[in-house]
């Protein structure tokens, strides 16, 4: 089966599983990122792991199913 539309940069590199890994290093770390008023939902996250070039695995502190929910909200988590 053929690969579905993937997503690029602006400049045409895709965008990978180590890109969102490092977004998420920036929202681990308080000391990378300035304060934000939903900085709130992401005391949460542990770390991340890349699996493969498309596939990552989120580690969480403890269980939040409404994860899924504000990552897809369309409200920047920064």
């Amino acid at each position: 089966m053929p690969w579905p539309e993937l997503v690029k940069w602006h400049d045409g590199k895709l965008f990978m599983a180590r890109d969102v890994a490092c977004t998420f290093d920036l929202l681990i770390d308080p000391e990378k990122l300035r304060r934000s008023p939903r900085s709130a939902w992401r005391g949460n996250l542990e770390n991340m792991t890349v699996a493969s070039d498309f596939e990552v695995t989120i580690h969480l502190k403890h269980r939040q199913p409404a994860l899924l929910v504000l990552l897809a909200s369309g409200y920047p988590p920064t």
